[in-house]
């Protein structure tokens, strides 16, 4: 009886994970529910009528069913949850393409930048340098800060993103965002980076496997990255 009294403690906690289960909680929960009265009224009676255990038995063995059936759907969607995909992930659950358009997509309307954490020891706007704007803005996607944060980031895993946005000496003009984002087997030679520059509107001034970017920051200490974590 123990477990027939928790299992609906236990729906009601696994259906705040995710609304779409809820017709399926909902339809376990009312059977818990039935079995576990239908047990009770059966073992009310007189416990020397064998009919009466028999009801009480029945009922018993369907409400441990249901518990079990409530179990694997517990599992079965935290399992599905976790399947979902990284930040990054695409509708397929792939790593989105290294593509200019792609890419601006993703990081403005599928998962804004805007939204992102700073990059550590790089919060709010701080003095630039070419050929970068004056001032900068330096933010970062989950799975590069959690790189940073754990100190492994002498090569950052597949599906880091920096983006960095460039403002005139007003600090307030934004003249462009140049994101990098890390796409195991894009570009070895490179560091596994995809670069890109673009305008305030999006459009993109250069992308790829940019010369100029990997050639400049090839020069940095930390796998293509100036800006270390601090």
């Amino acid at each position: 009886m123990a477990l027939c009294v928790y299992a609906p403690q236990l729906i009601r906690i696994h259906s705040r994970t995710k609304h779409s289960y809820s017709h399926v909680h909902i339809g376990m929960t009312a059977l818990l529910l039935s079995d576990m009265h239908a047990y009770s009224d059966a073992t009310d009676v007189s416990e020397g009528n064998p009919s009466t255990r028999i009801r009480g038995g029945r009922a018993m063995k369907r409400c441990i069913t249901a518990i079990i059936m409530v179990c694997v759907g517990v599992v079965c969607t935290f399992g599905a949850l976790a399947a979902e995909g990284t930040p990054e992930a695409g509708a397929g659950g792939e790593l989105v393409s290294p593509d200019a358009q792609a890419f601006w997509t993703y990081i403005t309307e599928t998962n804004p930048y805007t939204q992102w954490k700073h990059w550590p020891g790089y919060e709010g706007i701080y003095p630039g340098k070419h050929p970068h704007g004056a001032y900068l803005k330096l933010y970062a996607n989950e799975i590069a800060l959690n790189a940073a944060q754990s100190g492994t980031i002498e090569t950052l895993p597949s599906g880091a993103i920096l983006v960095k946005e460039n403002y005139g000496e007003d600090k307030k003009t934004l003249m462009a965002i140049t994101p990098m984002y890390k796409f195991k087997g894009y570009n070895p030679g490179g560091g596994d980076w995809f670069w890109a520059k673009y305008g305030p509107d999006g459009t993109a001034m250069e992308s790829g496997k940019v010369d100029s970017c990997i050639k400049c920051h090839s020069a940095a200490k930390t796998d293509y990255i100036f800006s270390e974590p601090k």
